[in-house]
């Protein structure tokens, strides 16, 4: 378990804490220093960077619009899914990706063509590697141990669990022998 580590630097201005002096240096500088603007809400007395403005609006105002002259705020983009609105339009297509759409699934149209063989495949190469077992041919030979595969994701597994390399780096040792 990690160390806990007290904030023990408080901002004289706003009382926000840091555990690290220079943190609470940089925090004043950006915040309260000469380039900072204070909160155009009523009743807030904070200062804040001007690049920060917008965050701290939407942190600590969320009611208040960020356009000038506007007493209530509008998001920007909403969900045409459900209720939620986000105010960056790239928040929004991560969300509907994330949680409205479904994913993709490959459908599985390659079948076996050998008798009493029920297997299908999402792919052709899986389905050749699965005809090479059918024919008991070994496509894939280690040549660390002469082990034989059927398919070269097993023999990838095993090059990577028993002799701690990549297909990459058997491979080039494999070329530079011959």
């Amino acid at each position: 378990m990690g160390k806990f580590h007290p904030k023990r630097h408080e901002c004289p201005e706003c009382g926000s804490k840091w555990t690290r002096k220079h943190w609470l240096e940089r925090h004043i500088s950006q915040m309260h220093g000469e380039k900072s603007i204070p909160c155009t809400v009523l009743g807030c007395e904070m200062k804040v960077s001007y690049n920060r403005l917008k965050r701290h609006m939407l942190d600590y105002h969320p009611e208040e619009d960020l356009e000038a002259g506007s007493t209530k705020y509008k998001p920007e983009f909403q969900c045409p899914n459900c209720p939620k609105i986000y105010h960056k339009r790239d928040s929004l297509r991560k969300h509907i990706s994330g949680t409205h759409r479904t994913p993709y699934i490959r459908n599985k149209s390659y079948p076996c063509t050998f008798e009493g063989c029920d297997k299908v495949f999402k792919a052709p190469c899986l389905l050749n590697d699965h005809i090479n077992m059918h024919n008991g041919d070994f496509k894939y030979e280690c040549d660390h141990c002469e082990k034989k595969f059927f398919s070269r994701a097993q023999f990838g597994v095993h090059i990577k669990k028993y002799h701690k390399m990549t297909l990459k780096e058997a491979r080039k040792l494999i070329e530079g022998l011959a």
